[in-house]
Protein backbone atom coordinates (compact mmCIF):
# COMPACT_ATOMS: atom_id res chain seq x y z
CA UNK A 1 0.00 0.00 0.00
CA UNK A 2 1.54 3.03 -1.58
CA UNK A 3 0.15 5.28 1.69
CA UNK A 4 2.83 3.27 3.80
CA UNK A 5 5.41 3.72 2.16
CA UNK A 6 8.61 5.35 4.09
CA UNK A 7 6.70 4.48 7.25
CA UNK A 8 8.63 2.79 10.04
CA UNK A 9 7.00 1.30 13.02
CA UNK A 10 8.70 -0.78 15.92
CA UNK A 11 5.53 -1.86 18.09
CA UNK A 12 2.72 -3.09 14.94
CA UNK A 13 2.98 -4.85 12.04
CA UNK A 14 1.47 -4.09 8.77
CA UNK A 15 -0.11 -7.62 6.07
CA UNK A 16 -2.23 -5.91 2.93
CA UNK A 17 -5.51 -8.24 1.97
CA UNK A 18 -7.18 -6.94 -0.77
CA UNK A 19 -8.27 -3.31 -0.04
CA UNK A 20 -7.74 -3.96 3.75
CA UNK A 21 -4.82 -3.33 6.03
CA UNK A 22 -4.58 -6.19 8.71
CA UNK A 23 -2.85 -4.14 11.63
CA UNK A 24 -0.86 -5.97 14.24
CA UNK A 25 0.48 -5.62 17.71
CA UNK A 26 3.60 -6.55 18.04
CA UNK A 27 4.77 -6.26 21.53
CA UNK A 28 4.56 -10.31 22.23
CA UNK A 29 7.04 -10.17 25.53
CA UNK A 30 4.52 -7.76 27.04
CA UNK A 31 1.26 -9.52 26.05
CA UNK A 32 1.40 -6.29 23.50
CA UNK A 33 0.74 -3.84 26.31
CA UNK A 34 -0.23 -0.90 25.03
CA UNK A 35 3.08 0.97 25.50
CA UNK A 36 3.50 5.08 24.19
CA UNK A 37 5.34 4.12 21.52
CA UNK A 38 2.83 1.48 20.45
CA UNK A 39 -0.53 4.22 21.39
CA UNK A 40 1.69 6.98 19.24
CA UNK A 41 2.21 4.76 16.13
CA UNK A 42 -1.51 3.26 15.86
CA UNK A 43 -2.80 7.15 16.34
CA UNK A 44 -0.16 7.92 13.18
CA UNK A 45 -1.87 4.80 11.67
CA UNK A 46 -5.06 5.65 11.15
CA UNK A 47 -4.44 9.20 10.66
CA UNK A 48 -2.58 8.41 7.49
CA UNK A 49 -5.47 5.19 6.57
CA UNK A 50 -8.77 7.54 7.23
CA UNK A 51 -7.80 9.37 4.17
CA UNK A 52 -6.96 6.16 1.87
CA UNK A 53 -10.32 6.27 -0.53
CA UNK A 54 -9.23 2.81 -1.72
CA UNK A 55 -8.84 0.78 1.66
CA UNK A 56 -12.14 -0.26 2.89
CA UNK A 57 -10.92 -1.32 6.32
CA UNK A 58 -8.71 -2.82 9.02
CA UNK A 59 -8.40 -6.06 11.12
CA UNK A 60 -6.73 -5.50 14.16
CA UNK A 61 -4.88 -8.73 15.99
CA UNK A 62 -2.25 -9.53 18.40
CA UNK A 63 1.01 -11.61 17.96
CA UNK A 64 2.64 -13.97 19.85
CA UNK A 65 -1.10 -15.48 21.25
CA UNK A 66 -2.12 -12.27 22.95
CA UNK A 67 -4.44 -10.00 21.69
CA UNK A 68 -3.67 -6.89 23.94
CA UNK A 69 -3.09 -6.65 28.10
CA UNK A 70 -3.74 -3.23 28.45
CA UNK A 71 -1.27 -0.21 30.01
CA UNK A 72 2.30 -1.02 29.86
CA UNK A 73 2.35 -0.97 33.99
CA UNK A 74 6.05 -0.52 33.76
CA UNK A 75 5.83 2.54 32.10
CA UNK A 76 3.27 3.64 34.77
CA UNK A 77 6.00 2.92 37.32
CA UNK A 78 8.20 4.92 35.96
CA UNK A 79 5.80 7.81 36.70
CA UNK A 80 6.50 7.10 40.09
CA UNK A 81 10.77 6.57 39.55
CA UNK A 82 11.70 10.33 40.93
CA UNK A 83 8.71 10.77 43.97
CA UNK A 84 5.37 11.51 43.64
CA UNK A 85 3.93 12.02 39.83
CA UNK A 86 3.25 15.46 38.38
CA UNK A 87 -0.47 15.53 37.52
CA UNK A 88 0.40 17.23 34.28
CA UNK A 89 2.37 14.15 33.21
CA UNK A 90 -0.64 12.04 33.88
CA UNK A 91 -3.18 13.37 32.49
CA UNK A 92 -1.28 14.38 29.36
CA UNK A 93 -0.48 10.58 29.53
CA UNK A 94 -4.41 9.70 29.87
CA UNK A 95 -5.45 11.70 27.08
CA UNK A 96 -3.41 10.14 24.33
CA UNK A 97 -5.09 7.11 25.14
CA UNK A 98 -8.45 8.96 24.75
CA UNK A 99 -6.68 10.33 21.55
CA UNK A 100 -6.08 6.59 20.40
CA UNK A 101 -9.55 5.28 21.16
CA UNK A 102 -11.63 8.04 19.43
CA UNK A 103 -9.35 7.53 16.43
CA UNK A 104 -10.63 3.58 16.05
CA UNK A 105 -13.78 4.58 17.20
CA UNK A 106 -14.38 7.68 14.97
CA UNK A 107 -12.85 5.81 11.99
CA UNK A 108 -14.66 6.01 8.74
CA UNK A 109 -13.82 3.17 7.52
CA UNK A 110 -14.67 -0.57 8.92
CA UNK A 111 -12.44 -2.21 12.13
CA UNK A 112 -12.80 -5.35 12.40
CA UNK A 113 -11.13 -7.13 15.66
CA UNK A 114 -9.88 -10.80 15.78
CA UNK A 115 -8.85 -11.57 19.35
CA UNK A 116 -6.63 -14.70 20.27
CA UNK A 117 -5.45 -14.79 23.84
CA UNK A 118 -5.80 -12.26 27.02
CA UNK A 119 -7.82 -8.63 26.35
CA UNK A 120 -7.70 -7.14 29.48
CA UNK A 121 -8.32 -3.28 30.57
CA UNK A 122 -7.34 -0.58 27.92
CA UNK A 123 -6.81 -3.75 25.32
CA UNK A 124 -10.21 -4.78 26.30
CA UNK A 125 -11.53 -0.75 25.62
CA UNK A 126 -9.88 -0.86 22.55
CA UNK A 127 -11.75 -3.79 20.94
CA UNK A 128 -15.15 -2.33 21.87
CA UNK A 129 -14.10 0.39 19.48
CA UNK A 130 -14.19 -1.84 16.68
CA UNK A 131 -17.53 -2.54 14.37
CA UNK A 132 -17.25 -6.12 14.93
CA UNK A 133 -15.29 -8.46 17.48
CA UNK A 134 -14.23 -12.12 16.44
CA UNK A 135 -12.36 -13.96 19.66
CA UNK A 136 -10.60 -17.83 19.85
CA UNK A 137 -12.62 -19.72 22.26
CA UNK A 138 -9.13 -19.82 24.78
CA UNK A 139 -9.40 -15.58 24.85
CA UNK A 140 -9.45 -14.13 28.00
CA UNK A 141 -11.42 -10.71 29.13
CA UNK A 142 -11.59 -8.70 31.97
CA UNK A 143 -11.78 -4.69 32.59
CA UNK A 144 -8.99 -5.47 35.43
CA UNK A 145 -7.92 -1.53 36.54
CA UNK A 146 -9.71 -1.78 39.44
CA UNK A 147 -7.43 -4.60 40.90
CA UNK A 148 -3.92 -2.49 41.04
CA UNK A 149 -5.56 0.79 42.29
CA UNK A 150 -6.71 2.15 38.70
CA UNK A 151 -9.83 3.10 37.17
CA UNK A 152 -10.79 2.36 33.36
CA UNK A 153 -11.12 5.97 33.36
CA UNK A 154 -11.16 6.38 29.07
CA UNK A 155 -12.39 3.11 28.05
CA UNK A 156 -15.65 3.19 29.99
CA UNK A 157 -17.75 5.05 27.61
CA UNK A 158 -16.83 2.31 24.82
CA UNK A 159 -17.42 -0.34 27.44
CA UNK A 160 -21.00 0.96 28.36
CA UNK A 161 -21.84 1.47 24.67
CA UNK A 162 -20.63 -2.15 23.39
CA UNK A 163 -22.14 -3.65 26.81
CA UNK A 164 -24.56 -1.35 28.41
CA UNK A 165 -24.24 0.26 31.29
CA UNK A 166 -25.56 -2.28 33.92
CA UNK A 167 -22.95 -4.80 32.41
CA UNK A 168 -20.14 -2.55 31.74
CA UNK A 169 -20.54 -1.33 35.44
CA UNK A 170 -20.39 -4.80 36.86
CA UNK A 171 -17.34 -5.54 35.20
CA UNK A 172 -15.72 -2.52 35.81
CA UNK A 173 -16.24 -3.02 39.65
CA UNK A 174 -15.37 -6.68 39.89
CA UNK A 175 -12.32 -6.85 37.43
CA UNK A 176 -13.88 -9.94 36.66
CA UNK A 177 -11.32 -11.99 34.31
CA UNK A 178 -14.17 -14.44 32.06
CA UNK A 179 -13.54 -16.67 28.97
CA UNK A 180 -15.19 -15.96 25.11
CA UNK A 181 -18.37 -18.10 25.71
CA UNK A 182 -19.48 -15.31 28.50
CA UNK A 183 -17.84 -12.75 26.22
CA UNK A 184 -20.43 -13.74 23.44
CA UNK A 185 -23.04 -14.17 25.71
CA UNK A 186 -22.76 -10.36 27.04
CA UNK A 187 -22.73 -9.14 23.35
CA UNK A 188 -19.03 -8.32 23.74
CA UNK A 189 -18.10 -10.78 20.92
CA UNK A 190 -20.16 -11.01 17.41
CA UNK A 191 -18.57 -14.59 17.02
CA UNK A 192 -16.21 -17.25 18.45
CA UNK A 193 -14.03 -19.87 16.89
CA UNK A 194 -11.96 -22.64 18.04
CA UNK A 195 -8.44 -21.48 16.40
CA UNK A 196 -6.87 -18.03 15.35
CA UNK A 197 -6.66 -19.67 11.68
CA UNK A 198 -10.11 -20.49 11.45
CA UNK A 199 -11.25 -17.15 12.98
CA UNK A 200 -9.58 -14.76 10.49
CA UNK A 201 -10.49 -17.10 7.75
CA UNK A 202 -13.78 -16.28 8.41
CA UNK A 203 -13.57 -12.33 9.12
CA UNK A 204 -11.58 -12.57 5.47
CA UNK A 205 -14.75 -14.29 3.74
CA UNK A 206 -16.34 -11.55 6.03
CA UNK A 207 -14.86 -8.72 4.89
CA UNK A 208 -15.30 -9.35 1.39
CA UNK A 209 -19.15 -9.85 2.31
CA UNK A 210 -19.22 -6.13 2.94
CA UNK A 211 -17.77 -5.06 -0.49
CA UNK A 212 -21.66 -4.48 -1.38
CA UNK A 213 -21.87 -1.52 1.33
CA UNK A 214 -20.98 1.62 -0.32
CA UNK A 215 -18.18 3.25 1.25
CA UNK A 216 -19.25 7.27 1.87
CA UNK A 217 -22.54 5.68 3.30
CA UNK A 218 -20.67 3.05 5.82
CA UNK A 219 -18.54 6.38 7.01
CA UNK A 220 -21.34 8.50 7.58
CA UNK A 221 -23.80 5.56 9.28
CA UNK A 222 -20.73 4.97 11.50
CA UNK A 223 -20.50 9.35 12.26
CA UNK A 224 -24.29 8.74 13.48
CA UNK A 225 -23.88 6.30 15.74
CA UNK A 226 -20.80 7.62 17.07
CA UNK A 227 -22.79 11.12 17.54
CA UNK A 228 -25.62 10.05 19.50
CA UNK A 229 -22.39 8.46 21.73
CA UNK A 230 -20.43 11.68 21.97
CA UNK A 231 -20.26 13.34 25.71
CA UNK A 232 -18.62 16.89 25.34
CA UNK A 233 -15.40 16.75 27.71
CA UNK A 234 -15.81 13.36 28.86
CA UNK A 235 -12.12 13.07 27.94
CA UNK A 236 -10.31 15.49 30.40
CA UNK A 237 -12.68 14.52 33.35
CA UNK A 238 -11.86 11.06 32.94
CA UNK A 239 -8.26 12.09 32.93
CA UNK A 240 -8.82 13.80 35.94
CA UNK A 241 -9.77 11.13 37.92
CA UNK A 242 -7.58 9.22 36.59
CA UNK A 243 -4.77 10.80 37.69
CA UNK A 244 -6.66 11.58 41.03
CA UNK A 245 -6.57 7.76 41.11
CA UNK A 246 -2.36 7.37 40.08
CA UNK A 247 -1.95 10.17 42.82
CA UNK A 248 -3.51 8.31 45.66
CA UNK A 249 -2.34 5.55 48.31
CA UNK A 250 -3.64 2.23 46.00
CA UNK A 251 -1.92 2.98 42.61
CA UNK A 252 1.71 2.29 43.47
CA UNK A 253 1.16 -0.53 46.00
CA UNK A 254 -1.32 -1.92 43.24
CA UNK A 255 1.60 -1.32 40.19
CA UNK A 256 4.40 -2.66 42.80
CA UNK A 257 2.22 -5.54 43.41
CA UNK A 258 1.66 -6.73 39.77
CA UNK A 259 5.55 -6.05 39.36
CA UNK A 260 6.60 -8.60 42.39
CA UNK A 261 3.42 -10.88 41.26
CA UNK A 262 1.36 -10.93 44.68
CA UNK A 263 -1.94 -9.13 45.52
CA UNK A 264 -1.67 -5.71 46.75
CA UNK A 265 -2.52 -4.68 50.40
CA UNK A 266 -4.66 -2.29 50.26
CA UNK A 267 -5.23 -0.02 53.84
CA UNK A 268 -8.83 -1.06 54.79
Amino acid sequence: MEFLNNQIFETIELEAYNDWLHVKLNRPKSKNALSNAMITELINLISLAESQQFLRGIFLSGKGGSFCSGADLKEFKSFFSSGKPKRNEIISSSLNVAKLLKSFYHFPKYVITCIDGPAYAGGFGLACCSDFIFATKNSKFGITEIKIGLTPAQIAPYVINRLGRKNAKNLMLSGEVFDAERALHLGLLDEVFGNEQDMVSFAKNFSNNLKPCAPNAVAITKSIVSDLDNSSNFSKRAADKFAECMLGEETPEGLQAFIEKRKPRWNL
